[in-house]
């Protein structure tokens, strides 16, 4: 019995280890120092995926699915930002309204930017990715314009998004998405609503439905709620690792049996995958 308690108590260890982050760095954007957390690629690395955390959380709660990528060769990078209450500067944001949203939304665009410019000098290719709200900025960006004007930087190798919220006048109106022309992929699920924002699962698809044809891709999972990228159901953790990464294989390292295998239906039965 001893025996076994100790055998689980390593096991939780190690895969509490795997899961960790490798290591923090301070970027200096806008004026302000962010924290970004890093999860290094294992073996030669392909290329870089700058992740953005969904409203209110923190890298950690996706380390299961990041550390799927850094096993295909992929670094991932992840802010940490203002909206979270792990953020140093979140206790002294303005109250609810709109200066709060604005300080927010700005630290989130500016911040991402900065990780953009940063990678891109390191010569690798770049894939934007996000959950939820951390989606919506990874989009906006993929897209190359926002609400107030173009948004400048090198153009990612792809978008991946999680959940991402589908029209919030005035950020996103119906032609917003209409000139996304770099590949992309949105992930969802049947259960994927919550509150006023998303009222039902089908708001999912705004971006997808409207962007220019030509490798987009819409993968939903029967009962899949707005958080299955944290992987907490066993039964979605490998075939949501294994569709993303093929994603990134394809688009971010040119790896042609991951863009055939895009092509193929899934193995999962509670997955369903749409093309454009």
């Amino acid at each position: 019995m001893i025996k076994f308690f100790l055998s689980a108590f390593v096991i939780a260890f190690l895969n509490a280890a795997a899961l960790a982050h490798d290591r923090t760095y301070e970027i200096e954007t806008d004026g302000q120092k962010e924290t970004i957390f890093v999860w290094d690629a294992h073996g030669e690395t392909k290329g870089v995926v700058l992740f953005g955390h969904g409203w209110g959380g923190q890298p950690a709660n996706y380390a299961r699915l990041i550390d799927g990528w850094t096993d295909l060769g992929f670094t991932v990078e992840a802010p940490l930002n203002l909206d979270s209450d792990a953020h140093l500067r979140h206790a002294s944001l303005p109250p609810v309204g709109m200066p709060r949203m604005v300080a927010i939304v700005g630290q989130r665009m500016e911040t991402l930017l900065s990780l953009r410019e940063a990678a891109k000098e390191r010569g690798l290719p770049v894939v934007l990715a996000g959950h939820s709200f951390g989606g919506f900025v990874a989009m906006s960006h993929g897209e190359g314009k926002w609400f107030e004007g173009p948004l400048e930087g090198p153009e990612p190798a792809a978008v991946i998004a999680f959940s991402s919220p589908g029209a919030l006048p005035p950020l996103v109106s119906d032609a917003t998405y209409s000139s996304l022309d770099v590949p992309f992929m949105m992930v969802t699920g049947t259960n994927d609503s919550t509150g006023t924002s998303m009222p039902t699962w089908e708001v999912h698809r705004f971006a997808f439905d409207r962007s220019n044809p030509g490798d987009k891709y819409l993968v939903v999972v029967v009962e899949g709620g707005h958080n299955l990228d944290a992987l907490d159901d066993e039964e979605l953790a490998q075939p949501i690792i294994t569709w993303s990464g093929n994603f990134l294989s394809a688009y971010a390292s040119a790896d042609a049996s991951a863009k055939a295998a895009l092509a193929s239906d899934p193995i999962e039965g509670r997955i369903t995958v749409e093309r454009r």
